[in-house]
């Protein structure tokens, strides 16, 4: 069983408001203009994002999930809500089973960074593939900065995976992240620290990156 099966199973992680980062990005290039365009998050989690994007946005949402349990918790919470979802899966990010060009925009809230670096490449790429031409992407991605950098075992090139908290994550530098995205142009990213008073102690920094499909990959232009 993976460590996220285990997690939702044991009643963890179950989030119930949406993530304002997403939504603030959606609300810039969306505003009232999301009905009927078609959403994609990979790491679902239990649809906190997807229902408010469906109830406040009027978004098409698609989610996949690893955990089994997630995804039967996501139809739930659509259904007591009275929402309408247009796909909801278990699966593999790294294969989705959606055509090319087949999305307006895909959000990714921190799923992404609980890979090894290499499969995280090849998620970015298959994200590329579903996305329409000029489609919008999100990611959130914890910095090498974290409190939780160089927890657990390691395992190569700033992988490590703890088996007690989070399995597998990637903690990236500032040169990685334009790395993993060169195929997209980053309209905007910044990077956030959360810190607990009155100790001051730092307990998160993330990553995040706003960006738009770029149909020529060999002329990106990353922004600040």
């Amino acid at each position: 069983m993976n460590t996220w099966e285990q997690l939702y199973q044991q009643g963890q992680n179950n989030a119930v408001a949406p993530y304002t980062k997403i939504f603030s990005f959606l609300a810039r290039q969306y505003g009232d203009n999301a009905r009927d365009k078609k959403l994609l998050e990979i790491g679902c989690g239990v649809g906190n994002n997807l229902a408010f994007a469906r109830w406040a946005f009027g978004f098409d949402v698609y989610g996949v999930d690893q955990s089994l349990t997630a995804i039967n918790l996501t139809k739930k919470r659509f259904k007591k809500h009275n929402l309408r979802f247009e796909s909801l899966e278990c699966g593999d990010m790294k294969t989705l089973y959606f055509y090319d060009n087949y999305f307006d925009a895909v959000v990714d809230r921190a799923a992404i960074q609980h890979n090894t670096l290499k499969r995280a490449k090849e998620i970015v790429a298959e994200i590329y593939r579903v996305l329409k031409p000029s489609g919008f992407f999100y990611s959130s991605l914890v910095s090498d900065s974290h409190c939780l950098f160089g927890r657990g075992r390691y395992l190569s090139s700033g992988d490590y995976l703890d088996e007690e908290r989070d399995g597998i994550r990637h903690f990236y530098s500032r040169s990685e992240v334009l790395d993993i995205f060169s195929s997209f142009k980053i309209l905007r990213w910044y990077h956030t620290m959360r810190k607990e008073l009155p100790s001051n102690l730092v307990t998160s920094t993330i990553y995040h990156v706003e960006m738009v499909k770029n149909e020529n990959k060999n002329e990106n232009k990353n922004e600040n």
